[in-house]
């Protein structure tokens, strides 16, 4: 929404799950970090978050250990597109 877009500074064109809470408690591994989008989950494109979990879960199902994200950073020097593992506990 452009409130979300707004409040998080993304550009108009960003298209995925922006990361507004990180729960350092479950987080470990991670270097999501908040404002950040999440546009792929192993290579396929994600703009809900029902999907991040489904392929959480899914991994998580076969036994697959760290799931890659392809992630927007917008600030700083997280500025742009850059890979981040998640792992799946």
């Amino acid at each position: 929404t452009e409130k979300v877009r707004k409040t998080f500074g993304l550009r108009w064109s960003t298209i995925g799950v922006v990361v507004t809470i990180v729960d350092e408690t479950k987080s470990q591994g991670s270097d999501l970090k908040r404002g950040e989008v999440i546009v792929q989950v192993n290579q396929e494109d994600v703009w809900e978050p029902s999907q991040v979990a489904a392929k959480y879960k899914e991994a998580k199902e076969k036994g697959v250990k760290t799931l890659l994200l392809l992630v927007e950073g917008n600030s700083g020097a997280r500025n742009g597109f850059h890979f981040s593992p998640l792992p799946v506990k």
